[in-house]
């Protein structure tokens, strides 16, 4: 499992947090105030088993990046999608989903090619945006929901 690791800004601690929880709220182990995860938060990487899980989060909205790894366009965008992640750390969970191991997931969005970016609001898809975006007109987006 992928962890990142966060100082506290009240005490210093050092945090190990699970990737696939920093959507959560995570507080410091030591003084029990919460994490500032701007800058430090990744992209999960999903799977049919923790998709539905990951996207049920009711404390941000959802980014989900269903990608290939054989599409030039989804590698284009696969630093964006990190940036984003960095960037809104706290304030959107963004996970990615490799479409080739994961068709079932893939099927359930009538998934016509990639990549597919699926904003989720309480498992509820907000916005869909089929292909290649740029970053700004994404983090326009963004904005909107945070």
């Amino acid at each position: 499992m992928d962890r990142i690791i966060v100082p506290c800004g009240s005490c210093g601690q050092k945090n190990s947090i699970p990737a696939d929880k920093q959507h959560l709220g995570p507080k410091c182990g030591r003084c029990g105030r919460p994490l500032d995860l701007q800058g430090r938060a990744a992209a999960v990487e999903l799977d049919a088993g923790s998709f539905d899980r990951f996207i049920q989060s009711p404390r941000v909205p959802v980014l989900t990046f269903l990608y290939s790894t054989t599409c030039g366009y989804c590698t284009q965008m696969a630093p964006v999608i990190d940036r984003l992640a960095s960037r809104y750390g706290g304030r959107l969970a963004v996970g990615r989903l490799d479409v080739n191991h994961n068709p079932v997931v893939a099927a359930r969005f009538n998934l016509r090619g990639v990549p597919l970016l699926l904003l989720f609001r309480n498992a509820q898809v907000l916005q869909r945006f089929e292909g290649a975006l740029p970053e700004s007109q994404l983090i326009e987006v963004v904005e909107r929901v945070v």
